[in-house]
């Protein structure tokens, strides 16, 4: 097991208070084991890529506060119309409508064939959510089918999406649940294959830097107990 604790977290991620990162750190000792997350070679690995991926975890929910234009340019007419970006977007006098555009573009054939959503408010209610995050009906059952399972969780679908938003101990669940279970990164943190774990992870070498950045101050500052 590795040497890890509130303080050692704020080296990392200096933005987060001490109450804050002494939260978050006690829900990583708790849960991470749970996952063969067990030592410091895996959990460098792990932990830069949730601490880039949740804006050094002050973001566990996906946001939609798209402009007109962002909208646009970044979804094909496919996910959504003109009509309806000009009409939920964000723009001058108008504030984004989130909830109509998450529905718009994780609905339909698209959110049907890609994310498994099924009902008018799967948009909304299973958008991203957790530190890695978890996106659409198909996966938010799989990760609450485990935690049914193993964890003993016995709410619904839309609860468990929604404590994985608000409580620490769930988020780190689900972020665990992505990185060792859904994506099987244990090997690859292991091996140090940075470059497949952020591939595999969000498709593409987004944010390489920053991941690289905080990837050295995990080793600098985690250590394996003797």
């Amino acid at each position: 097991m590795f040497k890890f604790d509130g303080d050692i977290l704020r080296k990392i991620a200096p933005v987060l208070a001490p109450l804050e990162a002494k939260e978050w750190a006690d829900a990583f000792n708790l849960v991470s084991p749970m996952y063969d997350i067990n030592s410091a070679d895996i959990f460098h690995e792990f932990l830069a890529n949730v601490l880039h991926e949740s804006d050094n975890l002050k973001r566990l929910a996906e946001g939609l506060n798209y402009s007109v234009e962002s909208l646009l340019k970044k979804f094909g007419r496919h996910r959504i119309s003109v009509e309806d970006a000009e009409r939920f977007g964000r723009k001058k006098g108008q504030r984004a409508n989130q909830v109509m555009l998450a529905n718009i573009l994780y609905g339909g054939p698209w959110g049907l064939e890609n994310l498994g959503n099924t009902k008018p408010s799967d948009g909304w209610e299973l958008r991203g959510a957790g530190p890695i995050q978890i996106t659409g009906r198909r996966n938010f059952t799989l990760f609450w089918i485990w935690m049914n399972k193993f964890h003993g969780f016995n709410g619904t679908l839309k609860q468990l999406a929604e404590l994985i938003r608000t409580d620490k101990v769930i988020a780190v669940h689900s972020a665990c649940w992505v990185f060792a279970i859904a994506k099987k990164l244990i090997d690859e943190a292991i091996d140090d294959k940075m470059d497949k774990i952020v591939k595999r992870i969000n498709g593409g070498f987004f944010g390489m830097t920053d991941r690289m950045e905080k990837l050295q101050l995990c080793k600098m500052h985690i250590v394996d107990l003797a």
